[in-house]
């Protein structure tokens, strides 16, 4: 992060251009050593190397974006700082390939929803950006133990662009996820992106502001044995206020996603109750529930890397004057680290994604299997056994009855919320059916005439009930049949028939006025 410094080997000039009445005086050679020795001690480095000339004449420092006109060669990082520098290193380098595989599983599925899709193709693409813009001046740091501005000047500025987006992102997430909740009725049927799209335009630019800032301040500043000094006035002021406003955020935040993720779970468990909600909204509580553990588990990495960078910027406000180089290390590893879990989270913590990912890496590494013959599978072993579930949908009436008597906290504490594809579906058309069946009696009981019923009498009530009762068994297509073949039978049909027409009214008229 702040390795828009610059080198203490840039402020080495000639002796004789401090003097410049004795300019043809010879230099001694160890004038053009490392003086990190000298101001640690406290003297002024290239004074103590002309001790005769007691007054000598100060220039101004050179400015950062000019080279000097000759400088020592740099000595390599400590030992700490060069094996800190290489574990980065590898991580930013390793960071694109989870990350690309991600986008690509977002591209080519659509188990999100499309606004969510392109928040987390975002987020992607900031952390391939992050990385990329970190791997060049990491082998600098490396190789040569200094950090240079003037070559890598405008990647500060993409740099800090890219983790500002990285800490702000976490935000319109939120609101998405509030939305589609909230809107949990019809969010499914817009499937249009156009949330999502001016949730990353209006980050990006905040962003943008931010980042241009900060990286100015960074490529102004100076390095002298491993401390960083800011020479922004207003600059430890602005990390106080940035901090204390980032912090309310996340902790508002990650409170809305955990608070959301029981939520979904609670509206999910009383999907499988009968005709609690519609087939559409089951469908929006089970993206829900699938996406806030997915969201849950980037906003956790995303808050221990916030929290550590207000840690460093909190230090930076304590003393921008000295700043040691171990605390910008610090946060730099943490974020490289979060760039390669992220990805990795966002896919283990989705079920579907996580089928689709174990199935490509199976098949990565059957190509790194000896094969036996002309298959992998050897002939002797035997195959496994298919094991067959029972679901939910064909439990026998007495443990349905004695599931639906208690409460749904069994799918809250550790069964599985989302059962596969084939059981999903037979759960969902099994709901549709109650649902149907239940509209039908609804419109049937909604349109009855309300002229035939009176308002007080428990005799006439009976009556018209027996009338309505009457009528409905009339329309029956089985009354109908059954007298056509009535009319060509004998007495005990007509007594069969009697009986049978007597026992469905009866039905009919308790169905009524019970």
């Amino acid at each position: 992060m702040y390795h828009s410094v610059l080198s203490t080997a840039n402020g080495i000039f000639w002796a004789s251009q401090l003097v410049p009445n004795y300019s043809s005086v010879a230099v001694p050679p160890f004038v053009l050593s490392d003086p990190s020795s000298s101001a640690a001690n406290g003297t002024l480095w290239p004074f103590q190397f002309v001790p005769n000339y007691s007054v000598p004449v100060p220039l101004s420092p050179p400015s950062h974006h000019s080279r000097p006109l000759f400088s020592s060669r740099p000595s390599g990082p400590a030992p700490l700082n060069l094996a800190i520098a290489l574990l980065e290193l590898a991580l930013d380098i390793l960071a694109p390939v989870p990350n690309l595989y991600f986008m690509h599983l977002l591209y080519f599925r659509h188990d999100l929803h499309n606004n969510l899709r392109v928040l987390l193709g975002s987020l992607s693409v900031c952390q391939i950006t992050i990385a990329i813009t970190r791997i060049p001046t990491q082998i600098c740091y490396v190789f040569t133990g200094v950090f240079y501005i003037d070559h890598f000047r405008w990647l500060v500025f993409g740099h800090e662009i890219a983790v500002m987006y990285f800490r702000t992102i976490i935000v319109p997430m939120t609101v998405e996820r509030v939305l589609a909740t909230v809107l949990s009725k019809h969010y499914e049927q817009r499937e249009s992106p156009f949330i999502g799209i001016c949730a990353v335009f209006v980050t990006l630019v905040l962003s943008t502001l931010i980042g241009l800032y900060i990286g100015s301040e960074l490529n102004n500043s100076l390095i002298n044995n491993g401390v960083i000094t800011f020479r922004g006035d207003f600059y430890g002021l602005y990390h106080i206020i940035d901090v204390t406003v980032r912090l309310f955020i996340w902790v508002v935040c990650f409170t809305v996603f955990v608070t959301l993720l029981l939520y979904n779970q609670r509206c999910y468990a009383f999907t499988r109750l009968p005709n609690k909600h519609s087939l559409v909204q089951r469908y929006q509580f089970a993206e829900n529930v699938r996406s806030s553990r997915q969201l849950l588990a980037i906003g956790t990495i995303v808050f221990v890397c916030n929290l550590l960078f207000d840690f460093v910027m909190l230090r930076i406000a304590y003393n921008k004057d000295h700043f040691n180089v171990e605390y910008s290390q610090a946060f730099d590893f943490v974020l490289a680290v979060g760039l390669n879990l992220i990805p990795v989270a966002a896919i283990c913590f989705h079920d579907s994604m996580r089928r689709v990912a174990s199935a490509h890496l199976r098949r990565f590494l059957r190509f790194f299997r000896p094969k036996n013959g002309h298959g992998s599978r050897t002939a002797t072993s035997p195959r496994s056994p298919v094991s067959h579930c029972e679901s939910p949908t064909f439990l026998s009436d007495a443990k349905r009855a004695k599931q639906r008597k208690k409460a749904p906290k069994a799918l809250l504490s550790g069964r599985k919320l989302i059962f596969n594809r084939a059981e999903e579906q037979n759960v969902y058309f099994d709901e549709l059916r109650k649902s149907w069946s239940t509209r039908g009696q609804k419109q049937r009981r909604k349109h009855r005439p309300r002229e035939c019923l009176p308002r007080n009498g428990r005799r006439q009530k009976a009556a018209t009930a027996f009338e309505l009762a009457l009528g409905r068994w009339r329309s029956h297509s089985d009354y109908r049949l059954t007298k056509t073949q009535l009319e060509n039978g004998d007495k005990k049909d007509k007594l069969k028939w009697k009986s049978k027409t007597q026992s469905k009214f009866d039905q009919c008229l308790k169905g009524l006025i019970g």
